[in-house]
């Protein structure tokens, strides 16, 4: 700009903020800098506004709101307030005048008894105008569904099947059967695992996009998993959300500006993998990205101190032969330091490090053993290998089947004996008697790590295998499947009764050809009703009010619209604990609050309220959920705490907090499903 010109803006404000404040500025090349502020008032001639929760349970009845406002001058006033969908069909409407700058409240209650959306649209007119708006409130359902998955091989005298107990308050019990040659249907199976994991965590969400990858990979995508490429190219498209500026990956999105956690460095390597993994099926992220995990990865491997905890820190040792595994640029005092603790890794660790072992020349004698160990790492056991379970159930690194899966993975790659593939078959065997009857022993990440075993060599079966046909049947219903020449499984689903007993099957299968079989019993609970139970450790639930400037606990029964409410998570657990995570949905009637951008009037706040355990870095709080992390939690009882306001009067559902492992053998706690009733503000 020349001396002395002016310029000027026009800006188009939006009619549903009232009250704004305007801040301009400028500075030139001399570095003088100026700065003006105005507020400006916009308004209609009369203005609506609805209020309603974010999200409510099917079976909640919440309160919505209208409000309309004259703001000029004294109008009549028609107004009409209306709520459909989700089972909902209501409406209210109030006429009368309205003084100038004065309100009206209108409201309704609304039954929602389905899952789905509610569309709230308030609407309101005089002469002198009329003005209306239009909001959507989620409502979630209330049913969890779980599965019990029962597995085996079909020898040629047939199979009898011993079906799991359906619990009593199952809901639409029934059973899916996959069968398939070799592993097939395990493969299938692990990759629904991870399907149906909603967790909103990078792990898991990684798990997804890998599992979605193999499903396309195997061909079964179309039918199991329509929108699995959109899966992965979302995971991809959001990668870069869960890392810090130093190319670490978090469990929850990365907040620049608060932003204090410390780096995972087994999340970050277990990145870097499947991301590479992605890449080589042809769903490539970021180069940034995945650069940035191994410069970050590269770096603390470097850690002299790192490096110095490797002999005496268990946990530390199978981290870094982890990320070494996958970085491959590992420095010699590292790798030194790896193989004098190599005795004390699990066995997937051993395997990780033996792929280590075998990029350096001068190791090809360490290599060499283990090599020879992870080929003896499972005795035998008919025509099967079994490692079976650590020393260190609790451990994360150290599950039955992980170890399976990745020493499998090396032995394919490094062991080039004479019955080198025999021996393979004999360790891919055992996966079913691993999987048989235990959902609960496959963490995600084991998943994930077995599918991305699996997937290489390719998947494909043989045009030359010859059709095979599988008669099962059970209490009230038999089938006959074949899996055609070509294919490589075949499934087959059937409503149970209250009381299964068994699944009888029998195949025309050659002895040599080895067909497994994976029979999944699924049924809904709904989550209202369920009772607390708890796997390893215990999560226990409370709800406190502000009564005489102190928090006092209350049943959920006892809040009013208006208060203050602080929720306890209260874990207690016997031994250290790895990779917690603890979820918590919040009910319809509460909203929360951030106890560091609470305004100035909402501090009055009694002494001591916090957010609890230190342990718990990583947390994530909005209006539907409350997630909170941990990469260790050591023996004793840990409190979470985190605060809402009851918003809208009602009565609400308080599904089952979760409390659970997100690596290793299960350990999951829910706490008891819960009714909140949120009183009317007192007049």
């Amino acid at each position: 700009m020349k001396p002395g010109a002016d310029r000027s803006f026009d800006i188009r404000l939006p009619d549903n903020l009232t009250r704004w404040r305007i801040l301009a500025w400028a500075n030139d090349d001399a570095d003088a800098f100026t700065l003006t502020e105005a507020t400006v008032s916009a308004s209609l001639p009369i203005e609506v506004r609805s209020d309603g929760p974010a999200r409510v349970f099917a079976g909640d009845r919440a309160t919505l709101r209208a409000s309309i406002r004259a703001r000029r001058n004294d109008v009549h006033v028609e107004a009409r307030l209306q709520a459909r969908g989700a089972g909902v069909d209501a409406a209210r409407r109030w006429n009368g005048t309205l003084a100038a700058n004065a309100q009206q409240s209108i409201s309704l209650v609304a039954n929602p008894s389905e899952a789905g959306r509610i569309k709230v649209s308030a609407i309101a007119a005089s002469d002198e105008g009329e003005h209306g708006v239009v909001a959507a409130i989620e409502v979630s359902p209330t049913l969890r569904h779980e599965t019990l998955p029962v597995a085996g091989w079909i020898p040629a005298g047939g199979m009898r099947l011993k079906l799991p107990t359906i619990p009593a308050a199952a809901i639409d019990p029934n059973i899916r059967v996959v069968t398939s040659r070799s592993t097939a249907a395990l493969v299938r199976t692990w990759a629904a695992g991870l399907r149906d994991d909603a967790h909103p965590y990078w792990g898991p969400m990684l798990g997804r996009a890998i599992a979605a990858a193999v499903a396309i990979r195997y061909g079964f995508a179309d039918s199991d998993w329509p929108d699995a490429r959109e899966v992965i190219d979302a995971t991809l498209q959001n990668a870069g959300k869960y890392q810090d500026s130093d190319g670490n990956f978090h469990f929850l999105a990365v907040d620049d500006e608060r932003y204090d956690r410390p780096p995972n460095l087994m999340l970050t390597t277990y990145s870097i993998q499947g991301l590479n993994f992605l890449e080589s099926l042809g769903y490539g992220a970021s180069a940034d990205i995945v650069q940035s995990a191994r410069s970050a990865l590269a770096a603390r491997l470097n850690d002299q101190r790192l490096v110095e905890r490797i002999g005496v820190d268990r946990f530390v040792a199978e981290e870094v032969a982890f990320a070494a595994s996958v970085t491959g640029a590992v420095p010699i005092g590292t790798l030194d330091a790896l193989w004098s603790a190599h005795d004390r890794l699990s066995w997937s660790g051993r395997a990780r490090l033996a792929r280590i072992l075998s990029t350096r020349l001068l190791k090809t004698t360490e290599t060499h053993a283990l090599v020879d160990a992870l080929r003896h790492a499972g005795p035998r056991r008919g025509m099967s290998r079994s490692i079976g379970a650590g020393s260190d159930a609790e451990f994360p690194f150290e599950t039955a089947v992980l170890d399976q899966c990745v020493v499998l993975d090396t032995l394919r790659d490094l062991d080039h004996a004479d019955d080198a593939a025999g021996l393979r078959a004999e360790y891919q065997r055992e996966f079913v008697d691993l999987y048989s009857g235990g959902e609960p022993a496959m963490d995600s990440q084991t998943r994930a790590q077995c599918l991305m075993a699996f997937a290489n060599p390719s998947p494909a079966p043989s045009p030359t295998d010859a059709s095979i046909h599988v008669e099962m049947s059970m209490p009230g219903a038999s089938t006959r499947l074949e899996i055609a020449q070509g294919q490589s499984m075949a499934t087959w689903s059937h409503a149970l009764s209250r009381r299964p007993s068994e699944l009888t099957a029998h195949t025309d299968a050659d002895a040599s050809d080895p067909i497994s079989l994976v029979a999944e019993v699924g049924y809904d609970i709904d989550a209202r009703a369920s009772a607390p139970s708890a796997v390893g450790f215990q999560l226990e639930r409370h709800y406190s009010v502000i009564r005489e400037h102190a928090w006092k606990e209350i049943s959920a029964l006892g809040v009013r619209e208006g208060e203050w409410v602080r929720v306890s998570l209260r874990l207690s657990t016997s031994r250290m604990r790895y990779f917690v995570a603890i979820s918590d949905d919040l009910p319809g009637g509460l909203r929360a609050v951030d106890l560091e951008l609470a305004n100035a009037t909402d501090l009055e706040l009694p002494k001591g309220s916090s957010v609890g355990s230190p342990w718990f870095a990583e947390r994530d709080v909005d209006d539907r959920h409350a997630r909170f992390f941990s990469e260790q939690v050591p023996p004793g009882v840990h409190e979470i705490h985190y605060y809402a306001r009851a918003t809208h009067a009602g009565r609400y559902a308080a599904l089952p907090a979760v409390g659970e492992l997100m690596y290793g053998n299960a350990s999951v706690s829910r706490t008891r499903g819960a009714t909140i009733t949120v009183a009317p503000a007192m007049p």
